[in-house]
Parts: C-alpha cells; sequence; structure tokens
C-alpha cells in the first residue's frame, strides 16, 4: 500500500498533467477562433470593397423580360371548368 504522500503526489501530478492538456486545447481553440475572426474580417474588408465600387459605377439599364405569349403553361388547359355542372348549382 502507498503512503498517503505519495498517492498526494500522485493526484496532484494527475491534476497538473490535466490542466496541462485542458490549457493546450484552449491555446489551439484560441488560435483556431484568432484565424476565423482574421479571415471573416478580411472577407467583409472584400465585400464592402467590391459594394462601394459596385455602387459607384452606373447603373446599366435592364431590358424587360417580356412573358412569351406563343407558349401556353401546361396547367393552363385544366382551367376549362365549363364541362362540370357542379359549379353551376353552388348556391342550391
Amino acid at each position: 500500500m502507498d503512503s498517503y504522500p505519495a498517492r498526494v503526489a500522485a493526484i496532484v501530478n494527475g491534476a497538473h498533467e490535466r490542466v496541462a492538456n485542458l490549457a493546450s486545447e484552449l491555446r489551439d481553440e484560441e488560435e483556431c477562433y484568432r484565424e476565423a475572426t482574421i479571415r471573416d474580417s478580411e472577407d467583409l474588408e472584400q465585400s464592402l470593397k467590391r459594394a462601394s465600387e459596385h455602387q459607384d459605377q452606373p447603373e446599366q439599364p435592364q431590358e424587360p423580360v417580356r412573358p412569351n405569349r406563343d407558349s401556353s403553361p401546361s396547367w393552363d388547359d385544366d382551367d376549362d371548368f365549363s364541362d362540370n355542372t357542379w359549379l353551376e348549382n353552388v348556391d342550391d
């Protein structure tokens, strides 16, 4: 059986090891966070720069899109209710 001081030393050494591991993980997380923050702020800066450049350019007039009247949608044929007599008797 180990002596009391030896058990205390083992507990303290184990705690120190866990603290060192947690500190290392925390440093890694902090480094990743800083890198992500720098990357995000650079991306934001580039987006703002592109937006301001786009805003400085005169707007190009766009030709309106006109629907093609020759083609009808496939569901258009289904809207003919003239053969359905149940519509005529709604108020009855």
